[in-house]
């Protein structure tokens, strides 16, 4: 359960509530990643993390996600994968430097759909600023 924090802007490490860009909510739908849900592009919102905020850059290499955040350099080690768990191809989003209203939204998650396939997302796009209710 999870529950919103009525903070406007998301910051790095943030946990928000986000509708996926339309072309992937299209994908997502088609290939059953996502149920149908409120979101414009027909999906349910997805829970992820903020690794980038605006003007970040943002690049992957191999199987590190690096993210230079004003004078601050992160890394994640994560998975992208070429194909999905079904065989069916997926492209690697392209990195490069964030516009004023974009994010990239991550996950640990080997197997997880996030901006590592589809991109940045639009700030229009994040619903709101979430945590937790319960951990176990």
């Amino acid at each position: 359960f999870w529950y919103s924090t009525g903070k406007s802007t998301p910051e790095l490490g943030d946990f928000v509530a986000a509708c996926p860009p339309i072309s992937a909510s299209k994908l997502a739908l088609e290939r059953d990643y996502m149920p149908a849900g409120r979101c414009p592009s027909g999906t349910v919102p997805l829970l992820k993390q903020v690794y980038a905020t605006p003007f970040d850059l943002v690049r992957i290499e191999g199987g590190t996600l690096y993210i230079q955040h004003g004078d601050a350099a992160f890394s994640h080690s994560i998975n992208v994968m070429k194909t999905d768990p079904e065989g069916r191809p997926l492209t690697q989003a392209p990195g490069g430097v964030l516009s004023a209203s974009q994010y990239w939204l991550g996950s640990p998650c080997p197997i997880g759909f996030d901006s590592r396939y589809f991109g940045a997302v639009q700030r229009q796009n994040i619903i709101a600023v979430i945590r937790p209710l319960f951990t176990w």
